[in-house]
């Protein structure tokens, strides 16, 4: 009678089939880390773990199991939360520079909100547009308080100071446009953001330049020259204004159409003071 030559199944790995497994991780693993920068443990347990060979290794041999990423200490929260004291600290800047000034003229302190009207976390009952059209708005009324502060000390006489801390405000309200969170937002309210932006841009350097008419005019000399350019930057002024609300109240309809919910009017202060 023939015997059976067929043979058990044999369980577990043989020590020269083990250390050409490790051999074959370990050399994946080392140009992946040279060439690629991925991390050595990582790779070696997972490869391990999803080959079922992790459990035949002997346990001091064993990559340690990678932990989960923590996300807040990513780079980019790292980056936004920098951004964030920045834009605090500019904040914080302008303040100073207006009561300074108001208080040479004997007027009380001027305060804005603790707080920065800006946040990374919509509310549980608005879309991700319908909060950052509310941002948008409280941040534009944020900026619009500093104006409306510089106006005041135009009237007072401080022409001069006037320009200089809008010029500050501009460049605050820029920078503050650019920490809006922008994830799963309609492109209508980020291109509103962009035309803000480039709105402040412009009244940034219109103020810079009044800046130094108001110098020149304190000094008793205006070249005709500058005069007639300065005159000429108001009125181009006042028009890009006029464009701007048109577009402003034009996207705000489509949006409350579009959402069925309601959006506040935009209306920086700026636009009111070129009219």
């Amino acid at each position: 009678m023939r015997k059976n030559s067929k043979k058990s199944t044999r369980l577990g790995l043989s020590t020269a089939e083990l250390l050409g497994c490790l051999l074959a991780v370990a050399g994946g693993a080392w140009i992946g880390a040279n060439y690629l920068g991925v991390n050595l443990n990582h790779v070696a347990y997972v490869a391990l773990d999803e080959s079922d060979l992790l459990d035949q290794v002997p346990e001091d041999w064993r990559p340690e199991e990678p932990s989960c990423p923590v996300e807040e200490d990513s780079e980019f929260i790292q980056q936004r939360r920098l951004a964030f004291d920045d834009l605090t600290n500019q904040r914080q800047t302008i303040l100073n520079e207006i009561n300074k000034r108001r208080s040479e003229t004997g007027w009380e302190a001027f305060t804005l909100p603790a707080a920065l009207p800006l946040s990374d976390n919509a509310s549980s009952d608005e879309n991700s547009t319908a909060s950052y059209w509310r941002q948008l708005v409280l941040f534009v009324d944020d900026v619009s308080a500093m104006e409306r502060e510089t106006m005041s000390l135009e009237a007072s006489g401080k022409l001069a100071d006037s320009h200089h801390i809008r010029s500050l405000a501009m460049n605050y309200a820029q920078h503050g446009l650019e920490l809006l969170p922008s994830r799963d937002v309609d492109e209508a309210a980020l291109q509103t953001a962009g035309r803000l932006a480039n709105w402040f841009k412009t009244c940034q350097e219109h103020a810079e330049q009044g800046s130094e008419v108001a110098k020149k005019l304190a000094g008793g000399h205006l070249p005709l020259k500058e005069k007639k350019s300065w005159d000429q930057a108001n009125v181009q002024l006042s028009m890009q204004a006029d464009l701007l609300l048109r577009k402003l109240e034009e996207t705000r309809a489509a949006l409350q159409s579009e959402y069925s919910t309601e959006f506040a009017p935009i209306q920086p202060l700026g636009t009111a003071l070129t009219r």
